[in-house]
């Protein structure tokens, strides 16, 4: 019979050692998968929303990433410093690169534990005006996978 205070110990154990070594960096957003060809931009958006009182807002870092369907990187950008009601964007204009055809993408944003809202929209690079956006969900990413990237 295995006394309780060894799974005690074993448990406080292995909290220690999970306290050390976090495996979730922050919620990752993820949006889905949308065509784009040439005269258009994908352009990835992301909001970190307003918080609400009596909550302190903190500054927020934020990784973001246009990726195909091969999972290739076409576009990444790095904030250190997001306050609430402020957003930033990434473009991927495909004209500016040598696909031929249309690309299926994706984007995808990790940040340092805020919650942000992240959208893609595909725009008409003659009338600048939005085609479609295409909202995200929350994912999870393991500690460094931008960094990686």
């Amino acid at each position: 019979m295995r006394r309780p205070y060894v799974l005690y110990a074993a448990f406080f154990i292995g909290t220690l050692a999970m306290a050390q070594t976090p495996l979730i960096q922050g919620p990752q957003r993820t949006t889905g998968v949308v065509s784009v060809t040439s005269g258009q931009t994908a352009r990835l958006n992301i909001l970190y929303p307003i918080v609400p009182a009596p909550l302190f807002p903190v500054l927020c870092g934020a990784n973001m990433a246009i990726a195909d369907e091969g999972g290739g990187l076409l576009a990444s950008r790095s904030v250190d410093q997001l306050s609430t009601n402020r957003s930033v964007s990434l473009d991927f204009n495909v004209d500016s690169t040598p696909h031929a055809g249309a690309i299926k993408i994706h984007g995808f944003s990790v940040s340092s534990g805020c919650h942000l809202l992240t959208t893609l929209e595909v725009i008409d690079n003659a009338t600048q005006k939005t085609v479609l956006v295409v909202p995200s969900e929350t994912t999870f990413a393991l500690a460094g996978a931008m960094a990686a990237q």
